[in-house]
């Protein structure tokens, strides 16, 4: 990297992502090992769990604040058709 700046705030991140990680460890394998049982008794293969981690950087006050975040996220779906009330439908004939 040629930019010093950008370095040392990727190195810096990386740096407090292993210590967030580290530090959230046990909640984050309890939720893996939760959500997969949930999975397993539903009949579910798949797991998906988002880790986010987030660098915010202040320029004003040459400041660096770097989060991380987690969760499973359950989702239920249906596809329909919405008509349109105000039309009205068309006959055809057979």
């Amino acid at each position: 990297m040629t930019n010093r700046l950008l370095e040392q705030i990727f190195q810096r991140s990386a740096k407090a992502l292993v210590g967030m990680g580290a530090e959230a460890e046990d909640e984050i394998l309890s939720a893996i090992a939760e959500n997969a049982e949930e999975a397993q008794a539903q009949g579910k293969n798949a797991l998906v769990m988002t880790l986010n981690h987030a660098i915010r950087i202040d320029l004003g006050k040459s400041g660096q604040k770097d989060s991380l975040s987690f969760r499973v996220s359950h989702k239920i779906e249906r596809e329909g058709r919405l008509d349109d009330p105000d039309q009205d439908e068309m006959d055809l004939g057979s």
